[in-house]
């Protein structure tokens, strides 16, 4: 077996160069990422980072390099300011690239919102006995500049705003309508924070990179709504309370600021010859003829870990599952897709839950990943020597105890005689395909040369 498998893999080295047999259209361009912008770009959870952010994957799949320049926590008044003093090698990047990512508003809209909360909940109310709803010991002037959830969490008195709600409705109304005000300020289309403050934002960072590298393309993705709670989680996480309808008064709120950043996000980068990667719609995932309600909230669950223990302890960041989805919604944004056989399709075949894929974002997935042909397991759509040299590489690693080198769609596509096992049958088959077709003995595809040949 050893000079049969020497004597394949000296063959499958040497035709490497003969002309080669198309199988399929195939993209063999390489692209360059640069990746700006928040904690979502970056890749980071609760506790720790995804093992592939969706840059990682965005790279595999063009078969180029990323320069990932996000960080936790940066609004768009940091990033605008970050893209101004970019280095000189995180120019050259920019320069380099063919395709320039940016993640941005998320913190934008919580800051805002958390500090117009906290201005009320600083506020002595005449309603309360003319106290506030702080907790001992803050006051107004601990107010950060730019707040986040857990600073209202660590300021606000919960209990004094719960019993100041269920005491009167009018004090519940007076809640709520504070509540959907600090919304109504950021939305607003004619001169909300997100018309006035986040868009010019966005629009200068695009305007600085196209300075840098014009021809550049730019994809501004959109954000995700991460409040859709099955009412199951949250009858088995806190019971017959009233937080269910805490959660979805909260949930209307998200959904319709997050809608109105996504139709303001869509003008601007139009006025700046920008995409949108419309990742909101792809989490939210409705299946066709299922309205979006309390009941049927959407599905970030999915692609978040917000679902796990207690909310308090839940996560707002996309998980791996999550890095998936953006990334294959990028890609179709861009148009350019060709049959992927790398990390895309290796992450999603590797999901124990798959079968539970939201059905928007799988057809995304679907529409990225492509279909594979028999054979071809370079992907670069042809058939030739070097396919055959990777599944007698393969088949030395592992029969000499050495971990597989290729993903998940490689390993279909290298097993061709049927025998669910990968060795030099299957290298010798595709080299010998190869060479007949080469020399113009074999007309038929593949697959017909599978058949006839069994």
């Amino acid at each position: 077996m050893k000079k049969h498998i020497s004597f394949i893999l000296a063959a499958a080295l040497t035709v490497a160069s003969f002309p080669a047999v198309t199988a399929s259209a195939a993209e063999d361009e390489s692209k360059d990422f640069v990746v700006l912008g928040d904690s979502i770009a970056a890749g980071e959870l609760r506790d720790g980072f995804v093992e592939h952010n969706y840059g990682e994957i965005l790279a595999d799949y063009y078969n180029g390099t990323v320069a990932n320049y996000s960080s936790s926590g940066m609004d768009s008044d940091v990033l605008l300011d970050t893209v101004k003093k970019l280095t000189d090698e995180q120019k050259k990047a920019v320069k380099d690239a063919e395709c320039v990512v940016i993640s941005i508003g998320g913190n934008d809209m919580i800051h805002f919102y958390c500090k117009n909360l906290l201005d009320y909940f600083a506020t002595n109310n005449p309603q309360n006995n003319m106290k506030n709803f702080l907790k001992e010991g803050y006051t107004r002037a601990d107010i950060p500049e730019n707040p986040a959830l857990k600073d209202v969490m660590e300021m606000v008195d919960t209990d004094s705003v719960s019993n100041f709600a269920s005491a009167d409705f009018g004090n519940a109304l007076e809640l709520l309508t504070e509540i959907r005000s600090a919304a109504a300020k950021l939305r607003n289309p004619t001169n909300g924070y997100i018309k006035e403050h986040i868009m010019p934002n966005i629009s200068a960072v695009i305007d600085e990179v196209k300075s840098i590298n014009p021809d550049a393309q730019i994809v501004v993705q959109n954000i995700y709504q991460p409040i859709q709670i099955s009412p199951e989680y949250i009858s088995k996480t806190y019971g017959n309370t009233k937080y269910g309808d805490i959660i979805s008064q909260l949930r209307d709120v998200a959904e319709s600021l997050v809608k109105s950043f996504s139709e303001q996000l869509q003008t601007a980068a139009a006025d700046k010859g920008a995409k949108v990667a419309d990742v909101l719609t792809d989490f939210t995932s409705m299946e066709e003829g299922v309205t979006q309600s309390s009941a049927n909230p959407g599905h970030a669950a999915y692609f978040i870990d917000i679902e796990t223990g207690m909310l308090s302890t839940g996560d707002v960041h996309p998980n791996q599952k999550g890095h998936l989805a953006i990334a294959s919604k990028i890609i179709t944004t861009l148009g350019d897709t060709h049959n992927d056989g790398g990390l895309l399709s290796d992450l999603y075949e590797g999901l124990a839950d798959k079968a539970s894929y939201p059905a928007v974002a799988l057809a995304t997935y679907e529409a990225a990943a492509g279909t594979y042909v028999l054979g071809d397991v370079t992907f670069d759509g042809i058939i030739d020597g070097r396919d055959a040299t990777l599944v007698l590489t393969e088949y030395a690693k592992t029969s000499s105890g050495k971990e597989s080198s290729l993903y998940y769609r490689q390993k279909l596509v290298s097993e061709v005689t049927s025998d669910s096992i990968i060795d030099g049958r299957d290298a010798s088959m595709i080299l010998t395909y190869y060479v007949k077709a080469s020399a113009g003995s074999e007309k038929g595809t593949f697959e017909e040369y599978i058949k006839n040949n069994k």
